[in-house]
């Protein structure tokens, strides 16, 4: 019993840490290892995209160059117009919140094989990041130069973008509670502080002063 349990430990660690190996933290930076597929099915390691912090501020990426039997894999992809696949993991590990549950999942970009053959490895990829080491969405992007179905470079000439959103203007609340309660306290003192009887009764002794003003005015005029 104890070496089955010792077999099963291994093999749980082994499949856990093949999935979080797709994402590490380094102290110099965080890298999100990047994987494609020209079939839709096996996916290989493309590069990896190295992040300087979660802000995505500066963002490099380090690619291997094409062996010949993938760039014979991606043309013959373009000539059946399938899908070219690029995914990247949802989490960057020991950083997001969620990393330490093993939650994640893979997030995939699609382009047509064709449209990256036609642009000669040339591409923009986007990653979009919510600032706490989560990739929201992934995004492949390709300039068409031609279509005959040949590539005469082995590496990827790629331009990599990280996007993260920026902070909403924080409400101050303090403010304005601040100045609830200074408005509060103003009204309780007013309701505290003795009125004059004009101060009461301004509202029903207003009236009768236009009344008697009405009424002198008629009086003064001159009888026809």
């Amino acid at each position: 019993m104890g070496c089955q349990s010792c077999v099963l430990f291994l093999l749980v660690a082994l499949i856990y840490g093949t999935t979080k190996l797709q994402v590490i933290a380094k102290e110099d930076g965080y890298v999100l290892i990047l994987e494609h597929s020209f079939n839709g099915e096996k996916f290989v390691k493309r590069g990896e995209i190295v992040l300087s912090d979660l802000k995505g501020e500066q963002a490099t990426i380090t690619q291997d160059p094409l062996s010949d039997e993938e760039k014979t894999a991606l043309l013959e992809a373009s000539k059946e117009n399938r899908m070219y696949k690029l995914r990247v993991w949802s989490q960057v590990d020991g950083v997001s919140s969620n990393s330490n549950s093993g939650e994640g999942c893979w997030i995939t970009s699609y382009t047509y094989a064709k449209f990256l053959s036609d642009s000669n490895l040339s591409d923009i990829i986007t990653v979009n990041m919510d600032g706490l080491g989560n990739v929201v969405s992934l995004n492949i992007g390709t300039s068409l130069q031609k279509s005959d179905f040949v590539i005469d470079n082995d590496e990827f000439d790629t331009t990599i973008e990280v996007k993260v959103p920026n902070q909403a203007p924080v409400p101050d609340t303090h403010g304005f509670l601040h100045k609830m309660e200074k408005e509060k306290r103003e009204k309780e003192i007013q309701a505290k502080e003795p009125q004059t009887v004009l101060g009461k009764y301004w509202i029903y002794l207003v009236p009768v002063g236009i009344f008697l003003l009405m009424s002198n005015a008629m009086q003064q005029q001159p009888q026809q």
